[in-house]
């Protein structure tokens, strides 16, 4: 029986406060400009009207027009009693504290004590959250919306059943913790975020110039290998001609003797260019290899400070044979 007196009474408190817009807006002084104001009076008499005719939904998007206008006493008041009788009361319980916290100094004590009953039973139907974070002004998000920047200096509502509460700030990695939240419970959650680790420096990017120019040295030496090479076949050839001219003149060519001269520089210059062709196409072709592998393997060397690259290659010949030098800094 006392259970349905209440009920009764608070649906009569309710019905007083919808009823009488005017009022309840006029004890709250105009904040913002008058624009604003009577903008957010008007939305707040169209939501009345809505409500008394039952058209709860389009009555509540009203009063939250209203709301973001302006906040006053009177629309969290009876936007938090819409939202309660809407079955959110996570929401109802934010705006019912907020309107007591705001209420008129000479407002009725029979209005105080039924916002009062209204925000004990958005409590039971609601879970409380008290969150505390490690570290000043990071912003607290339940469920990726925002609750305010730590610290929270009062306790948080929200819904029951499964929620996230993260906490982030820049320059640190955010903390998060899931709840499951229970209708009429206080719940405490304490966020650490911790410093975010200092950025990986990407590895330097690898120039390709000391590869290019390794690859064509080795390419160029390759070349004059060839070519000394082909000198040297020139100059056997010859000798092989001037050694079948002699034996049919029945020369016979000994060590120092004059005749055989011109064979032996002959054969003695085919020798030379013969060793220093295949120097330089070993080590052409060994410079032109590490140049390829140097341009297509992947750099693992540590980031060095970037100077300009010197690259120099000398090739040398000898009469024991030739080759290809490149001294540089890569």
């Amino acid at each position: 029986m006392s259970s349905n007196l209440t009920i009764g009474l608070l649906s009569l408190c309710l019905c007083g406060v919808l009823s009488s817009p005017v009022s309840a807006l006029a004890g709250d002084g105009a904040a913002g400009d008058k624009q604003r104001s009577e903008r957010a009076a008007e939305l707040y008499k169209q939501a009345n009207k809505l409500y008394d005719d039952k058209q709860l939904l389009p009555a509540e998007g009203l009063y939250r027009q209203a709301w973001e206008l302006q906040k006053t006493y009177g629309i969290a008041s009876n936007l938090g009693a819409l939202e309660l009788d809407l079955g959110k009361p996570a929401a109802a319980a934010e705006l019912l504290r907020y309107a007591l916290r705001q209420f008129p100094g000479k407002g009725k004590p029979e209005a105080r004590a039924a916002l009062e009953a209204r925000l004990e039973k958005a409590k039971k139907l609601a879970c409380t959250v008290r969150v505390k974070v490690s570290s000043p002004g990071a912003e607290v998000l339940v469920d990726g919306k925002s609750a305010g920047p730590a610290p929270l200096l009062e306790e948080i509502f929200v819904e029951p059943g499964s929620r996230t509460i993260v906490a982030r700030q820049r320059d640190r990695l955010d903390a998060k913790q899931v709840i499951t939240a229970v209708a009429g419970a206080t719940q405490e959650v304490t966020l650490t975020l911790a410093p975010a680790p200092a950025p990986v420096a990407a590895p330097p990017e690898k120039r390709p110039i000391p590869g290019i120019v390794m690859a064509v040295t080795g390419a160029v030496g390759l070349g004059f290998g060839g070519v000394f090479i082909g000198l040297a076949e020139a100059n056997r050839a010859d000798a092989q001609r001037q050694h079948d001219k002699l034996t049919a003149a029945n020369v016979s060519c000994s060590a120092g003797s004059v005749e055989c001269t011109s064979l032996h520089t002959t054969t003695g210059r085919a020798d030379t260019f013969g060793n220093t062709g295949i120097g330089l196409m070993v080590g052409g072709g060994a410079l032109a290899a590490a140049g390829i592998a140097y341009i297509l393997w992947p750099s693992a060397r540590p980031a060095a400070k970037k100077t300009d690259t010197a690259i120099h290659a000398t090739f040398g010949a000898s009469p024991a044979g030739g080759g290809v030098a490149v001294v540089g800094s890569f």
